[in-house]
């Protein structure tokens, strides 16, 4: 139980990191479809590379804080075998 405990924030990190992902990439894409429709290609450009950035920051994130649970929850269970 206790290093359940412990492997809590890197689990809870490694969940809401690609709603966040979601979140960063949704919020460009209103203003993104708005010059779209405006013809204005540059914003659109810049909008989804911000949308595309976020999503792609947010699932090395994810990837990252997940490796470290995982690895911490290995250790953790073979220093309970000792």
């Amino acid at each position: 139980m206790f290093a359940h405990k412990l492997l809590e924030p890197e689990r809870l990190a490694s969940r809401i990191a690609p709603m966040l992902g979601l979140v960063g990439t949704m919020i460009p894409m209103g203003p993104a479809l708005k010059s779209l429709s405006d013809g204005n290609l540059a914003q659109v450009s810049g909008s989804l590379t911000v949308a595309f950035s976020a999503v792609i920051l947010a699932l090395i994130a994810a990837s990252i804080t997940y490796w470290v649970s995982v690895v911490s929850q290995r250790s953790s269970e073979e220093s309970e075998l000792i």
